[in-house]
């Protein structure tokens, strides 16, 4: 072992015992809750038995508490007992998420409930920000942990080239400012996972190998050793090892501990400050092609988040207008069926079959809870004679349009959390004709033999052409990451069919029929975007299908995509690594629901992987429809794009997502002219639309939000009768 130079100090070592518990991944939640009753029952005995065993990590998820004791219920007294005396650790989150395919407000709400779970056991929450398997983690997470009182990060994924700038412990700090000290497990949860003592001692000198320099340049004297793995039952015998190692390495110590212990012993003085995303893979996979694994899931989230945000704003309207309370724990039922499909493996779509078809369960339970909330808040408005009700969920005057099947549409403008009354008239059927484009106030569209589109933004004079080109490629990979087919050409639709749906008044609509795809593209009076209703009937395997955007001439360089409380500016050609990754650097990207480059903007309902590709003529956004593939993982060697392995060679079949699949996105012709405040705004107009009632309501807005802030939510308190209006800056400071 070196104990020589720079590497002298380090002779401390912080044992971590724990376990990773995915709930559910290449087999069913059952099957691994029945797992998980077995490991946690060890764990129960070997922490009561043994007093030179004194702690256990329990993973960083509080939901393994609720998932243990309903099979057994008889052991909550010695969980209690353990929770209470700090020796099992747990939480703070309620699952470990996806931090990038969710939104804020589900972050926000996992650490709400998390802390609620442990708090319920009688346990402290994990004083860390523990996420060790998330596959790389937004711009905004450290101001959010720090929202908690949170002020440390451990995890394994997405470090980059930033281990050449800031090291393996620095200062993640979010664009406000808000920091959090983040410590690069190191390379992995799984660290300290070994056989036996001869195998832990040639860990530890790997370990201080490899990554001792960069402790030492940032004054970090101590080193964590992570002694876990994917549902690993505890190792009865690592005091013996810890002794075993200490006799053979003299001058050393290694101390069982938690993750909280070691974050304690580390001083923050001097570490260096890093503010950014972490998505890189230089240590570890990232696996961002679960962006567009199962995007039918995605979808349905998308839908299921802005439904439930949508109806909660309602119900607090509703209690504020009537004196009364908010129905938290209500909601608290609603958003804990929302979060159980936010763990990695399942929202990522890179699970068995099994587990992504109980989602779709999931997610229809979540359904008639929120069905039923709503109905309920709508109790709380005086109802019409007659007609329906058309309520503002956001805090922002708008002007849409409301569309009922079987009426007329109707144009409406409504004040921020206002509502109002509509009267219907039965629709004239509209007459199709035939015809290549479609024209509003503020816009024209016409559609080429090809079938792709040219978009004319009157007010600048703007022409956009070649937009919408429908492209389509093999695809070898897995649910984890994308593999083309070398040499193998490019699909694209050469003619088309087009004719005109309907041609006002308010609604103005273009049909676009290629062998394959048909999109509808719309138009609206006085709404200045180009909205696409795009139908698949998808009967090949083994693919990816992007809509293809080109941008146009700019001068930009930065493209702009919606995150967690912000929109995130990434560079349209993202810096070559400065040194060999495990995986190679994906060129796509994520987003909630916004993009944008130069003057061309595009917004999103749960379709959340793009590409910004420079080509010779101009920069274009790929915008990813489906991505079609059938293994949980190819084997370690088999993909150029991913060297290693992620998982089991699992057979999905339904990840090859056959069959009638429909998606909606919009263009913006003038995102230029948007900062990033309206922008976002911009996005929640598109996506959350107006809420409509069967019954007829009509309401002064009962409260108003001023200044250039965008809107997050209008929620219960967790703790008392109050409300709580969470709003965000999203300008640079």
């Amino acid at each position: 072992m070196r104990t020589d130079d720079s590497l002298a100090g380090l002779r401390r070592f912080f044992v971590v015992p724990h376990t990773h518990w995915d709930r559910e991944w290449y087999l069913p939640f059952e099957a691994f809750q029945l797992r998980l009753a077995v490991v946690v029952d060890e764990v129960l005995d070997v922490l009561e038995s043994d007093p030179e065993f004194p702690c256990f990590t329990l993973d960083g998820q509080a939901i393994v508490l609720e998932d243990y004791l309903d099979v057994r219920p008889e052991n909550e007294p010695r969980l209690r007992a353990l929770l209470a005396s700090g020796r099992l650790e747990v939480g703070p989150s309620y699952v470990l998420p996806d931090e990038l395919l969710v939104g804020a407000e589900p972050l926000v709400r996992n650490l709400l409930l998390g802390r609620a779970v442990c708090r319920r056991f009688g346990a402290h929450p994990a004083p860390v920000g523990y996420l060790p398997d998330s596959f790389g983690h937004p711009l905004q997470l450290p101001q959010i942990l720090a929202g908690f009182g949170i002020d440390s990060f451990i995890f394994s994924r997405g470090l980059g080239d930033q281990l050449d700038e800031v090291g393996v412990v620095f200062r993640w700090r979010a664009p406000d400012g808000s920091e959090v000290r983040a410590f690069q497990q190191l390379p992995a949860y799984s660290n300290f996972n070994v056989e036996d003592a001869d195998a832990a001692q040639a860990r530890v000198e790997e370990t201080l190998e490899r990554f001792g320099p960069a402790l030492a340049r940032a004054g970090v004297h101590d080193v964590l050793l992570c002694d876990g793995e994917d549902h690993r039952r505890v190792r009865r015998d690592l005091p013996e090892l810890c002794a075993e190692l200490e006799r053979r390495l003299p001058g050393t110590s290694f101390a069982i501990t938690r993750y909280a212990d070691y974050v304690a012993a580390v001083e923050p003085d001097g570490l260096p400050a890093y503010t950014g995303e972490l998505l890189g893979s230089r240590l570890q996979n990232v696996l961002r092609g679960v962006n567009s694994a199962r995007l039918y899931l995605k979808r349905i989230n998308a839908r299921a988040e802005r439904r439930l945000l949508d109806v909660e704003t309602l119900g607090a309207l509703a209690a504020l207008r009537a004196g009364q309370p908010f129905p938290t724990s209500d909601f608290t039922l609603a958003w804990r069926q929302l979060l159980k499909c936010h763990p990695h493996d399942s929202i990522c779509g890179c699970s068995c079959d099994e587990v992504h078809r109980d989602m779709l369960v999931r997610y229809e339970q979540l359904e008639r809870t929120v069905s039923a909330l709503e109905r309920r808040a709508l109790g709380g408005f005086a109802p019409t004679a007659e007609a329906v009700g058309v309520v503002n969920v956001l805090p922002y005057p708008r002007r849409g349009v409301v569309e009922i099947p079987g009426y007329e549409p109707v144009a409406i403008e409504l004040d921020g959390f206002g509502a109002c009354t509509i009267e219907l008239s039965p629709e004239t059927e509209p007459q199709p004709r035939e015809g290549t484009s479609i024209e509003s106030e503020h816009l024209r569209v016409e559609a080429s033999p090809d079938g792709t589109l040219t978009v004319l933004d009157k007010p600048s004079g703007r022409r956009f052409e070649g937009l919408h080109r429908l492209e389509d490629e093999p695809d070898v990979g897995d649910l984890y990451n994308f593999c083309p087919v070398d040499g193998a050409p490019i699909s694209r639709a050469e003619s088309a069919t087009t004719r005109v749906l309907r041609d006002g008044p308010v609604v103005h609509e273009l049909e676009v029929r290629t062998p394959s795809v048909t999109t509808v593209v719309r138009l609206f009076d006085g709404i200045g975007r180009v909205e696409f209703r795009t139908a698949v009937d998808n009967q090949t395997k083994d693919h990816r299908l992007r809509a293809v955007f080109p941008v146009g001439a700019t001068h930009a360089t930065d493209v702009r995509a919606e995150g967690q409380f912000a929109l995130v500016h990434r560079p349209l050609t993202p810096p070559t690594p400065k040194s060999e990754w495990v995986e190679p650097p994906d060129p796509t990207q994520h987003t909630l629901g916004a993009l944008a480059l130069g003057p061309l903007g595009l917004l999103t309902k749960g379709l959340p992987e793009y590409e910004a590709r420079a080509t010779e003529a101009g920069p274009e956004f790929c915008l990813t429809l489906l991505r079609c593939v059938g293994l949980i993982s190819r084997p370690t060697g088999a993909m150029v794009t991913r060297p290693l392995g992620a998982g089991p060679q699992t057979p999905t079949p339904d990840g090859q997502c056959l069959g009638r699949h429909e998606f909606e996105y919009a263009l913006l012709p003038d995102a230029e002219s948007l900062d990033d405040t309206h922008l976002l705004r911009a996005s929640q107009d598109y996506r959350h639309g107006f809420l409509i009632t069967p019954e007829a309501v009509d309401f002064d807005p009962p409260l108003r939000v001023d200044g250039d802030v965008v809107f997050s939510c209008l929620k219960g308190a967790e703790n008392g009768d109050g409300l709580i209006l969470r709003v965000f800056n999203a300008q640079a400071t």
